[in-house]
């Protein structure tokens, strides 16, 4: 089985706008001969509305186009971005919402966004447009660091085999194989992450739950034993090993362990699933994949699983 990240339109938010980022998503469309649409949005049309009292809603809608329209097409002429090799779009009203709804109209492969601010991923991704891109935009989510490579060769792919539903299987291998395509296309290679803990056994070490050392312990090794059994597995079913991949077992919190072991490790690109629970429309993302997300300095590729439907439409 070999990786599936093949992308044929790829949407790329203008916003903030950022040459390296551009720069670099023209390249990956090229490399993918894939279509690309470069979109921005117009947040506060009301606020434009008041400096042109005697202007219709349409008319200031046409004139913010163009203007929105010639500011993008001057960068990407400065790229060298060949006449009609990128369509434009230009949207009105909350950026998340109408990302999310262009994504899913156009049946986009790949969302690119720029991560804002200057500490990282943090104020980006919990921000408004942010955060609700990765909880409830159905296509893979791309958070580009600025001043990194698109496609680096450190790749981490942060899996959790041990839920056994269907969701879950599916959402694993899409990790791998996205972590695969990128490692491959940077020549470099994949770190395969799952940490694992026993819940609930800060309340089983201390106080009147307290449980006798010894048996604590042999808890612990069932435990460790199992999730173990659970990767091994996943390695087997999926053939991990086939992508000379160093796979990495640990014990702790994934919302500590996954943001530690990027930075330690100088990693380029996590790629993480968002799921958090199972329904037929009530994926969403997961308290460890925030708790992560919130502390990463690199950065990252989301995915939900196939079915995903989002609750904006």
């Amino acid at each position: 089985m070999g990786p599936i990240a093949r992308f044929r339109r790829i949407l790329l938010l203008f916003d903030p706008p950022n040459p390296d980022v551009i720069g670099q998503t023209i390249a990956l469309a090229r490399h993918h001969s894939a279509e690309l649409a470069i979109m921005d949005i117009v947040d506060d049309f009301g606020g434009y509305q008041g400096l042109l009292p005697s202007t219709s809603s349409e008319e200031l809608q046409a004139i913010l186009r163009d203007a929105r329209r010639a500011e993008i097409s001057s960068v990407l002429e400065d790229l060298g971005s060949k006449p009609g090799e990128v369509e434009i779009k230009i949207g009105f009203g909350q950026p998340a919402v109408e990302i999310i709804r262009e994504a899913t109209r156009g049946n986009y492969d790949l969302v690119v966004k720029t991560a804002a601010g200057p500490y990282g991923l943090r104020g980006m991704l919990f921000g408004a447009t942010g955060l609700k891109l990765i909880r409830k935009c159905p296509r893979p989510i791309w958070i580009v660091k600025p001043g990194t490579i698109l496609y680096g060769p450190r790749v981490l792919a942060a899996v959790n085999v041990f839920s056994a539903d269907e969701p879950h299987r599916e959402l694993n291998r899409l990790i791998v194989d996205y972590a695969a395509h990128i490692a491959q296309t940077a020549g470099g290679s994949i770190d395969l992450l799952y940490c694992w803990q026993l819940q609930g056994e800060t309340i089983l070490s201390s106080g009147r739950t307290r449980l006798p050392s010894q048996e604590l312990g042999r808890i612990l090794k069932i435990t460790e034993s199992g999730h173990r059994r659970r990767l091994d597995e996943f390695i087997t079913e999926f053939d991990v090993n086939r992508l000379s991949t160093r796979v990495h077992f640990i014990k702790g919190d994934p919302g500590q362990v996954i943001p530690s072991f990027a930075t330690e490790h100088r990693i380029d690109v996590l790629v993480i699933g968002t799921i958090g629970r199972s329904g037929t429309s009530g994926l969403i993302i997961g308290n460890t994949a925030e708790k992560a997300l919130n502390q990463l300095q690199c950065s990252v590729l989301a995915l939900k699983p196939p079915g995903f439907v989002s609750p904006i439409q």
